[in-house]
């Protein structure tokens, strides 16, 4: 995770969680942590497909919106890609 002031300067950089070749369990709250500590208005967060299909998953969708509305309740904007359902 990327943690960025208000005019999206780098403030830190953040390992949120380590996962398995096949998932990682992320809890919005233990994730917002680090902006709230650093006092970023807005952060990147990004990860890794092992498999090398960088199509979002339904796990990776579900949790993007979960970490999005967290950060929204703080004031903080989640910077990236707004996935949409795939048909």
């Amino acid at each position: 995770m990327l943690c960025l002031n208000h005019k999206n300067r780098l403030l830190c950089r953040h390992l949120c969680v380590t996962g398995t070749a096949t998932g990682v369990l992320v809890h919005p709250a233990r994730n917002l942590r680090a902006p709230i500590l650093s006092g970023a208005t807005s952060i990147i967060c990004v990860h890794n497909h092992p498999s090398g299909d960088p199509a979002p998953s339904s796990a990776d969708l579900q949790m993007t919106r979960k970490l999005r509305k967290a950060a929204r309740i703080m004031a903080i904007n989640l910077i990236g890609p707004h996935y949409h359902r795939r048909p």
